[in-house]
């Protein structure tokens, strides 16, 4: 099983950290690879046949079987989402000008920023 800076989780790891502006500490340390535990748990749940090393077939096919329903269902949450969007009216916002004005000239602001 892949481990180290050859996994492709530390690789991707290390490559976010860098683009989010972290520094890429040794992943290796830092964040080590947890791809022999999880693929454990994969074979235990029987995803994984470790004498093939390739995902079960079944797996694949319920898979196969959900992404459409699911592309549909989020499409349309995607869709709904736009339409309030869309519907949301504007408002117009409230001319805060003269207010602002009233608030630097008058004393009290005068005293608080010290100006003359």
């Amino acid at each position: 099983m892949p481990s180290g800076p050859s996994c492709w989780r530390s690789a991707a790891t290390t490559s976010a950290s860098a683009s989010r502006g972290r520094a890429a500490i040794s992943t290796v340390s830092a964040n080590p690879c947890r791809c022999e535990k999880k693929t454990r748990g994969f074979i235990q749940a029987g995803y994984v046949d470790p004498n093939k090393l390739l995902f079960a077939r079944a797996r694949i096919t319920h898979v196969r079987a959900v992404v459409p329903q699911t592309d549909r269902a989020l499409t349309a949450l995607d869709a709904q989402c736009a339409r309030v969007y869309r519907e949301h009216p504007f408002y117009e916002a409230p001319d805060i000008v003269p207010a602002l004005r009233r608030l630097i000239e008058s004393e009290e602001f005068r005293r608080a920023t010290d100006l003359p």
